[in-house]
C-alpha cells in the first residue's frame, strides 16, 4: 500500500492484523523461524524460468480474499489474461480460504496446475516469485480444520497452501 495513499501508521496496523490472522492459522511450532527470509524476487511477467519450476523453495507470493498466500512454484505458472476460460474448473482461492467469493467484476488473475491440467486456481493478485528456504516456514504439525493450510511464512507474511488439497476443496464443494 506504498505510494502516499495510507499513512505509515495505519499500514503497520495493516500489517500487524495481517500477521495476527495468519498466526492465528496454525498454533506456534517448537522450531517457528525468528529471521527474515531470504528472498530472490522475481517480477511476475508469465512462466517463472525453468530453474525456478523446480526449485522446492520457489513460491507465487498471490493474494485471495484480502489474505497474502504462496502457492510451490513447482505446482503453478501464472496464466496470461483470458487464458483461464479454457478451464474444466475454476478454483476460486478467496472462497475457500475466508469462506467468501472473489468479487464480481474484480480484475482477477489464474494460475495453471501442473498436475491437474484442467484446472486454474482464481486469485485477485500475482504479486511475485520469491526462494525461500523451507526452514523459514512454521509448518502444519498435526491434523487441521484447514487441510490446504500446509504452513505459515514469516517473511514475507503468507500462508503456504496445498495446491492439492485446494483442488480436493473445491471438489468438495462442487
Amino acid at each position: 500500500m506504498r505510494g502516499g495513499f495510507v499513512s505509515a501508521p495505519i499500514e503497520r496496523r495493516c500489517e500487524a492484523a495481517l500477521q495476527d490472522y495468519l498466526d492465528g492459522l496454525l498454533p506456534a511450532s517448537d522450531g517457528a523461524p525468528t529471521e527474515n527470509a531470504s528472498a530472490g524476487d522475481t517480477p511476475v511477467n508469465g512462466e517463472p524460468a525453468a530453474d525456478a519450476r523446480n526449485v522446492a523453495g520457489a513460491y507465487w507470493l498471490v493474494s485471495a480474499g484480502g489474505v497474502a498466500l504462496a502457492l510451490p512454484a513447482a505446482e503453478v505458472a501464472p496464466l496470461e489474461s483470458g487464458a483461464a476460460e479454457s478451464a474444466d474448473a475454476v478454483v476460486d482461492v478467496a472462497l475457500i480460504v475466508t469462506g467468501r467469493p472473489s468479487p464480481p467484476g474484480e480484475a482477477l488473475r489464474h494460475l495453471r496446475l501442473r498436475a491437474h491440467p484442467a484446472h486454474v486456481l482464481r486469485v485477485a493478485a500475482v504479486t511475485r516469485l520469491i526462494d525461500v528456504p523451507p526452514d523459514r516456514i512454521r509448518w502444519r504439525t498435526s491434523a487441521h480444520p484447514r487441510p490446504w493450510l500446509e504452513g505459515i511464512m514469516q517473511s514475507p507474511a503468507a500462508a503456504v497452501l496445498s495446491v492439492a488439497e485446494l483442488v480436493k476443496e473445491a471438489q468438495r464443494g462442487e
